[in-house]
């Protein structure tokens, strides 16, 4: 199991020798990169700029932000893999944009594929969006449709929203994503393997080798190998 540090602090990648996940939206103000002595994944920022703005059309567009995973992984090196310019399911994050949950899971596809399109060598991963398991069955069902073959992916994304504010609603998250992973685990035996984010909580929930950390991002590989990264 890998486990990827959050962090805000770029210059972290020319230092530490453990594992990191560091957002573009950090990166992007850096004429000079630096360069990598540890592996990495990069975050596209897209909470950050759907909160702030409610939509990706004053932010990046996908080539622009092609272009700078293609210059990370490049000038830094050691880059893993990439999230695409998704758009999460949070109740908060929906209020924002004014769209649905289909309309986020379509908006999610249609960029990665997007993405793909423009260079099919960068490391962008697929991501599943939803609130419910039902969510994850419609966005799976969606790349399906589109081409996207998920059990063939070597590293699929799950986003998973809970409102963990409190610590009582953190207890009850936990039961939640334990409960989550119990109705993934007939598409896990799919070799699908998602990772898990919502804001704000230490608490860990492990369940058949599917392991749903409250408070970060979590990737799991079609080899059962794990990257686990902080929000």
């Amino acid at each position: 199991m890998k486990f990827l540090l959050g962090t805000h602090r770029p210059h972290w990648l020319a230092q530490l020798d453990v594992p990191l996940f560091v957002s573009d939206r950090t990166l992007r103000r850096y004429k000079t990169l630096p360069v990598a002595t540890c592996d990495w994944a990069c975050d596209s920022g897209g909470f950050s700029q759907l909160s702030q703005c409610g939509t990706w059309a004053c932010g990046p567009t996908p080539r622009e932000y092609a272009a700078r995973i293609r210059r990370y992984r490049d000038e830094i090196g050691r880059l893993l893999w990439a999230a695409p310019q998704d758009h999460m399911c949070e109740d908060a994050i929906l209020a924002r944009t004014g769209l649905d949950v289909a309309r986020h899971q379509d908006l999610t596809v249609s960029n990665y594929l997007e993405l793909r399109s423009i260079d099919a060598n960068l490391p962008f991963i697929p991501v599943l969006q939803g609130q419910s398991i039902a969510d994850y069955h419609r966005c799976a069902d969606l790349y399906e449709c589109r081409g996207v073959d998920l059990t063939t992916a070597p590293l699929v994304g799950w986003a998973a929203s809970a409102d963990v504010s409190t610590p009582r609603k953190s207890s009850r998250s936990c039961v939640r994503w334990r409960n989550v992973a119990i109705d993934c685990m007939p598409l896990a035996r799919k070799r699908w393997a998602w990772p898990a984010m919502a804001p704000s909580s230490p608490a860990v929930t492990l369940w058949h080798g599917l392991s749903l950390r409250v408070g970060s991002r979590r990737c799991v590989n079609a080899a059962g190998t794990a990257d686990a990264t902080t929000a």
